[in-house]
């Protein structure tokens, strides 16, 4: 029954992992869609964000779901990938 069990073991983990893959390619796929509109700023060459809030909000959502995936115990061969995510939205 070993094999059972370590078969069991290693399905476990790695169906929790391609549920952690699978957040982040979800992550990936919606700033696909986002649209940085720019305005004018008065009279000068400066742009501005054109209604910045919901790419704010979309933002803070991700770097809580990045947090919470960097401290699964399952992130282990997803580790390169969430550091650089990790530090990817926290340096904006």
């Amino acid at each position: 029954m070993q094999w059972a069990d370590d078969i069991n073991e290693i399905s476990h983990f790695a169906g929790r992992e391609r549920k952690l893959e699978e957040q982040i390619q979800a992550m990936k796929d919606e700033w696909r869609n986002i649209r940085f509109d720019l305005v004018p700023f008065k009279d000068t060459d400066t742009h501005l964000l054109h209604k910045p809030e919901p790419i704010w909000d979309l933002l803070d959502e991700h770097i809580l779901k990045t947090m919470a995936i960097a401290s699964s115990p399952y992130v282990k061969f997803l580790r390169s990938e969430v550091n650089y995510w990790k530090s990817t939205l926290i340096r904006v």
